[in-house]
């Protein structure tokens, strides 16, 4: 962080200095007491839509809702909604490193990752954003407002509302656990003097994206096909056979799921995986990935 003190985005020569350099990924940062700081992403997450797996009907959604940069047809704001872990935020970089991939007409895409404090920033960045040439794709990540926060009406009024529209060059996508980006609590609806006002306030946020993308926790068998990926570019198992659910239920059905009886790698990796998910209270992409992270180093 400290060379990017010097990045403020406000600042007439230092924007355009990190903006004309050859990264394509940013972020904005707002330190305590400090301007807002808009430096580059050295190493980006090289994460590409074939490494995803089980979110066929969002990514193709979200490339298509992309792929309007190159219709004269705007990308809609996009809310990617859902489980923790789901793979929202990793479908972003995904689709993102997949448009530079392609060299779509050689218009590159940059990245923007904006933090929770940047909300208050959010409009002076695409509105910067609108007067430098290229695509730009700024992403929101894991955004949720408590009941007391007024930022999120700045965000109503950029999404529709407001005197500033969405110039035709910048997507903008906001991932988050909460569907309505507002974690109220009953007690403060049931204490409103309106109830059903506080509610359509809770939602009006919600409605204003133009793109909604839910993401659910994986099923068994799709959880076990992601440690099964994950477990087969890491080296831990040799190949996956097309009837291994088949091998899967025939074990389950003669043992108790004692990892250590299994007598295969295979079996093993699926029952100390399902083990893990159960501590873990979660079957997602970023729960397989910390599984097989934990196996490769002999951890668990």
């Amino acid at each position: 962080m400290g060379p990017a003190i010097s990045f403020s985005m406000f600042d007439g020569v230092s924007w355009d200095q990190v903006l004309s350099g050859p990264q394509d990924a940013f972020r904005l940062s707002c330190p305590p007491g400090r301007p807002p700081l808009l430096f580059p992403v050295h190493h980006p997450r090289r994460l590409f839509p074939e490494d995803l797996i089980g979110r066929d009907s969002q990514m193709e959604s979200l490339r298509q809702n992309l792929a309007g940069f190159s219709r004269n047809l705007p990308p809609l704001p996009a809310l990617l909604y859902g489980h923790r872990g789901t793979g929202k935020t990793s479908m972003v970089v995904a689709l993102w490193n997949e448009w530079n991939r392609q060299k779509n007409e050689g218009r590159p895409l940059r990245l923007f990752q904006v933090d929770r404090p940047g909300i208050d920033y959010l409009a002076a960045l695409i509105d910067l954003l609108s007067t430098f040439p290229g695509l730009h794709l700024v992403l929101l990540d894991d955004l949720a407002f408590s009941g007391e926060d007024d930022s999120f009406r700045q965000m109503k009024g950029l999404l529709d509302g407001g005197i500033m529209a969405i110039p035709d060059n910048v997507a903008l996508v906001v991932t988050t656990n909460i569907r309505h980006l507002v974690s109220e609590s009953r007690q403060t609806v049931s204490d409103a003097l309106h109830p059903q006002e506080a509610r359509d306030d809770a939602l009006a946020l919600y409605d204003r994206f133009g793109l909604t993308l839910f993401f659910d926790e994986p099923d068994c068998q799709e959880y076990f096909r992601l440690v099964l990926s994950k477990a087969l570019s890491a080296g831990l198992i040799p190949s996956v056979p097309e009837n291994w659910p088949a091998l899967w239920s025939e074990w389950q059905a003669s043992t108790r799921e004692v990892p250590g009886e299994a007598d295969t790698p295979l079996l093993k990796i699926l029952s100390l995986s399902l083990r893990f998910s159960r501590d873990r209270g979660s079957r997602s992409g970023r729960t397989a990935q910390q599984f097989v992270d934990l196996i490769r180093r002999q951890m668990l």
